[in-house]
């Protein structure tokens, strides 16, 4: 398993670090860098269930109800501009080097 944290946890996060599993912190860790379900699913090898499941239990201890609620709490929920020229929340995609 490689190590995935590019970027030091936001201090929302640090109050409840030693409250989350090793699986929780590398999934958080994941969002934090900018990943939505779909590439965290495919960076850790899990099934699309377990990975719900590891984001609902950290819904729950930061106190949000979705991705973009607990992207907004970590700081990285931006306006993204479609090519229409109107925008959508969300975190920056992740750009793979190939």
């Amino acid at each position: 398993m490689k190590k995935t944290r590019a970027h030091p946890l936001p201090a929302p996060v640090a109050d409840i670090a030693g409250e989350l599993s090793p699986r929780q912190q590398q999934v958080l860790e994941l969002v934090a860098s900018g990943y939505e379900r779909r590439q965290i699913e495919k960076e850790l090898h899990l099934q699309s269930r377990r990975i719900s499941t590891h984001l609902s239990k950290l819904y729950e201890k930061m106190g949000v109800c979705s991705l973009q609620g607990l992207q907004a709490k970590l700081g990285i929920l931006r306006k993204i501009p479609l090519p229409d020229g109107r925008f959508r929340l969300g975190a920056e995609p992740i750009r793979r080097k190939h």
